[in-house]
């Protein structure tokens, strides 16, 4: 027996306390009946807030509870393809760890012990199950729906609706218009609206703006503003849409132009009507004004329409924090026994680890913690690891360096990954985090190959050897290259390792060589080539090299290093990387 908010027995008998009407009840749930309950079922304060519980629950619910608390809320969140891929889905065991899936590949930073995306859907959640209350899953209105995509609206018009006159039609006005209609044919000065809101997601989309209506007890969701309206007279709905057009203007720049456009009618209108002049009119419009608010309804639908197929299923917007930059650089070299060594190299700047102030005192300290998480294509961790670097500020200050340095040798099979970065200033629990694709290279054929390009820093003194990882290559103690550009005053060690040298066919010897070009592209102006030929003595070389970059221009650069047959040149292979120089 499971001990739990969720306990299952062999009767298929689900215990939930649920709350009716902010009563906290127990209710005995039995999975065979057909009745809904009058009112929506919330789970009470105190059960799914968490991911674990959500998950647990998830797992451990039968077919209808799985359908009524899980399936029919995240449907709403699927992309069209996805949607597809669940739906060809025919078990619930299939079905149940698509959801789990799912949100472990939404996670935005899976280093955390809690997933922030889901956490924020329970809380959507619980909102639009309190709020926009409905009795059928997913137990909330249209209005609750869309929460529950995209969270709270960027802004929101509500309308307790009622009798009213239309702003333009005062009775000045209303008497100047009424003389460009037909005998008796003139729009109605007063109408009669349901209760309704509008809705906008600038934030997603910027013309993503949705419409509801009373209907009964909940909000339904309307595609025009004319649906609000009981009149079913076209002369009747197109004054009453250009009326709550500007009403609710201010809610999406899609309504900003429409309302734009009314009110310019509406002032060439009162110019034809009171100085018997048409304007900017066209005879069609003096005759047919209706009609031609209309036309600007569908246009304005129309962009609206557009906007919403171009939004996101779903959207999150990550909780607000003094959020930590850094940088990264990733390169991958061939490992032992078929696997490949992926080394990342994270920069933190320092600036964002004082306290402010604008001298450092000798008690000033860094201590920062860097991780990564490597996972496979189904969102499992397949490793991760933490690293924590302690240094007093003032070091660093001394030895000119701009950032905290963090630095992994992560060694894989060559597979599709998704890797995960963290850097968190510990005393002030700042985070900075990434998350993006990664494909670990195969260097398992015998053909001429390169690996990638690693920049480093020849480490000096104790107090730099303190400060930053250390890295011995070729007898040299090095550490990874601390700035994010690469300095002039300096020299910049540059490594890189060849593959298959003899499984090739290369013959005894190989020619090397090196091109800095300005620019980021072929089309650049070569400012630096150096090049020279060296003897295959093993079928691996690993190379080391010394750039000298006083001379250069500052700005963005493209190294190039290149490898191939010492005589014929028929066999070659080439790495390049973007480079920015600095003083």
């Amino acid at each position: 027996m499971v001990h739990s908010k969720y306990r299952f027995a062999d009767t298929h008998r689900v215990v939930l306390r649920r709350v009716w009407a902010g009563l906290a009840v127990w209710a005995i749930l039995l999975t065979g009946l057909r009745s809904q309950p009058a009112v929506p079922p919330h789970f009470s304060a105190d059960s799914l807030r968490t991911g674990l519980q959500y998950l647990t629950a998830l797992q451990q619910a039968d077919s209808l509870t799985f359908a009524r608390e899980f399936e029919a809320e995240f449907r709403l969140l699927l992309e069209d393809g996805e949607q597809r891929d669940y739906d060809g889905l025919p078990t619930l065991p299939a079905r149940k760890a698509f959801i789990a899936a799912y949100w472990k590949a939404n996670d935005p930073n899976p280093l955390r012990p809690r997933n922030d995306r889901l956490d924020d859907h329970l809380r959507r959640r619980e909102y639009a199950r309190q709020h926009f209350a409905a009795a059928t899953p997913p137990y909330c209105d249209d209005r609750g729906k869309f929460y529950l995509k995209y969270g709270k609206p960027f802004r929101r018009y509500q309308d307790p609706g009622g009798y009213r006159r239309i702003a333009f039609f005062n009775p000045v006005t209303y008497a100047r218009v009424a003389r460009l209609y037909p005998f008796q044919q003139a729009p109605q000065e007063h109408y009669f609206v349901v209760a309704n809101e509008s809705w906008g997601y600038e934030n997603v989309t910027p013309d993503f703006v949705v419409h509801f209506k009373r209907v009964g007890s909940v909000f339904r969701e309307v595609h025009s503003l004319t649906e609000l309206a009981a009149s079913q007279l076209r002369r009747n709905q197109a004054w009453q849409w250009g009326d709550l057009i500007k009403q609710r203007a201010g809610v999406s720049p899609v309504l900003v132009r429409a309302a734009d456009e009314v009110g310019k009618l509406e002032m060439a209108l009162l110019q034809a009507a009171t100085l018997s002049r048409r304007g900017e009119l066209s005879p069609g419009e003096l005759t047919a004004p209706s009609e031609r608010l209309l036309i600007i309804a569908r246009q304005s639908e129309s962009e609206s329409a557009a906007a919403r197929r171009i939004a996101p299923a779903s959207a999150h917007e990550p909780a607000p924090a003094d959020r930590l930059p850094f940088a990264e650089s990733i390169a991958q070299f061939r490992a032992a026994g078929g696997k490949t060594r992926v080394e990342v190299t994270l920069l933190a700047p320092l600036a964002k680890f004082s306290a402010g102030r604008g001298e450092v005192n000798a008690e000033d300290s860094v201590a920062v913690d860097f991780a990564w998480l490597l996972r496979d294509q189904n969102w499992d961790s397949l490793a991760a690891q933490h690293q924590c670097v302690r240094f007093p500020l003032r070091w660093a200050q001394q030895e000119n360096l701009p950032n905290a340095v963090g630095f992994f040798a992560i060694l894989s099979p060559p597979q599709s990954v998704t890797l995960s970065l963290q850097v968190q200033n510990l005393p002030t629990a700042q985070l900075g985090y990434a998350t993006r694709p990664l494909q670990i290279r195969a260097f398992a054929t015998d053909s001429l190959q390169l690996s990638d390009v690693q920049f480093y820093l020849k480490i000096d003194n104790d107090k730099q050897s303190r400060i930053l990882p250390q890295i011995l290559k070729q007898q040299l103690a090095l550490a990874p290259y601390p700035w994010t550009t690469l300095r002039k005053s300096l020299p910049v060690f540059c490594y890189f390792e060849i593959y298959n040298l003899q499984a090739a066919g290369l013959g005894e010897s190989y020619e090397l060589s090196y091109e800095i070009t300005s620019g980021r592209s072929d089309a650049g102006t070569t400012a630096l080539r150096v090049s020279h030929a060296q003897a295959i003595t093993d079928d691996t070389a690993a190379e080391l090299i010394a750039l000298a970059l006083e001379d250069l221009a500052n700005g963005p650069h493209l190294l190039k290093i290149t490898v191939r047959e010492a005589n014929s040149h028929r066999i070659a292979a080439s790495v390049e990387r973007a480079i920015v120089i600095e003083d």
